[in-house]
């Protein structure tokens, strides 16, 4: 659901901006549509024989009273730390650049029990103890944003650009992790005047520090940017096996059954993952190519969604939210190419207090498993005001 509402600046200025609820953060995840050489292709319905024995709500995450709301959440368990990543983050306060909007924020715990929820979930802050990027802006973005997203910048000339973060990527060795993010632009002709960019990774050295966009491509107009216009969209959801990278795409298709995302894979060895050249995608019978455009579609998920592998069931897992219907939906695979197994429904979310919205950014956090990945904890977005949301955690058990 999108909302256009009006946030008031400590100044007493009123700005009108778009909320962090479902339809931005899925329209921004998955613009597009899936090509007609990535059919979705017919596969045998593959019923997953995961079996749940109890599914408990923990409630919302608390996080640092700046925070008035943030959508996403991937995580990982990164040099002792449990770190997760968010999109759009509302503030109670005017961050560094005077607004009370960020497009990325992160946090970090050491409290691996999640068992009665998470505790001293800590956000870097700024001298005025309030939140702050997590993906850094060039210089050139920066000034773009500070000319143009500002409160004296009549409504309809005012955009920004905005950098969305996806799956965390602990490398091999655990030294270092990768981040996909999404580069947008955003406008204010109507809640859907946003257009992708491109995709990219960033670098993170240490959850002490945030993180760096290298120059990954020297000879195109913005160097950051891996995937650029017109180039594959991936990293919807990713996980790092040995030393490869598996990332999945998940564009949004449109036809007269509906809205659904079928989702393409791509695999890269770790330590070549920021090399546009060594990527390969998955174009069935066992064949990886050069090509995105040879990739069929695996599966259906959602714009954004974690896979990781749980040792207790012997399979990996993909986990996401169940458009329009406020419920997280698991499947299952031995392998990260699939076959994967027929969706099965195992939390029923708290419906949003706005009737036209629903829950969102439903994903796991294999970093806080139990017994093997018996028990699981997985959480969904909610809107519960203006402006306002949770990040709420969920117990799952298997049988």
């Amino acid at each position: 659901m999108i909302m256009c509402c009006f946030f008031r600046r400590t100044d007493g200025f009123t700005v009108r901006v778009l909320n962090l609820t479902t339809a931005v953060f899925f329209f921004l995840l998955s613009t597009g549509s899936i090509s007609a050489d990535q059919q979705i292709q017919d596969k045998p319905d593959i019923s997953s024989s995961v079996e749940i024995a109890s599914v408990r709500d923990l409630g919302p995450l608390q996080f640092h009273k700046s925070i008035r709301g943030r959508d996403g959440g991937f995580s990982a368990h990164f040099k002792g730390c449990a770190v997760m990543v968010f999109g759009d983050t509302v503030l109670n306060a005017p961050g560094d650049d005077g607004m009370n909007w960020l497009s990325n924020s992160f946090c970090r715990t050491c409290d691996f029990d999640a068992q009665d929820n998470l505790s001293d979930l800590t956000d870097p802050l700024n001298l005025d103890g309030v939140a702050k990027h997590f993906l850094p802006f060039t210089e050139n973005e920066s000034a773009y944003n500070m000319e143009h997203f500002q409160p004296d910048v009549h409504g309809d000339k005012r955009s920004r650009y905005a950098l969305w973060p996806g799956p965390i990527l602990v490398g091999p060795k655990g030294d270092k992790a990768m981040v996909f993010y999404s580069k947008l632009i955003s406008g204010s002709k109507g809640p859907f005047d946003f257009k992708l960019l491109g995709m990219s990774l960033a670098v993170w050295e240490s959850p002490d520090t945030l993180s760096i966009r290298p120059e990954v491509q020297p000879r195109m107009e913005d160097p950051t940017i891996l995937f650029s216009e017109g180039d594959v969209k991936i990293g919807h959801g990713a996980m790092v096996v040995d030393d490869w990278i598996y990332a999945y795409g998940s564009e949004t298709h449109k036809d007269a059954d509906g809205v659904s995302w079928p989702c393409i894979i791509g695999r890269v060895k770790y330590d070549r993952a920021l090399e546009r050249g060594a990527w390969r995608f998955y174009a069935d019978d066992s064949r990886w190519s050069k090509d995105f455009n040879d990739a069929v579609t695996i599966m259906d998920t959602a714009p954004a969604f974690s896979v990781h592998w749980n040792e207790y069931l012997g399979k990996y897992i993909a986990v996401y939210s169940s458009q329009f219907i406020n419920k997280i939906t698991i499947r299952t695979a031995t392998r990260p190419e699939g076959p994967w197994s027929s969706p099965l429904v195992v939390v029923d979310c708290l419906a949003p207090t706005t009737k036209q919205a629903w829950s969102y950014c439903g994903m796991a956090h294999p970093a806080f498993a139990q017994e093997k990945g018996r028990i699981e904890y997985f959480t969904y977005c909610r809107e519960i005001d203006i402006l306002k949301g949770e990040v709420r955690l969920v117990q799952v058990t298997f049988k």
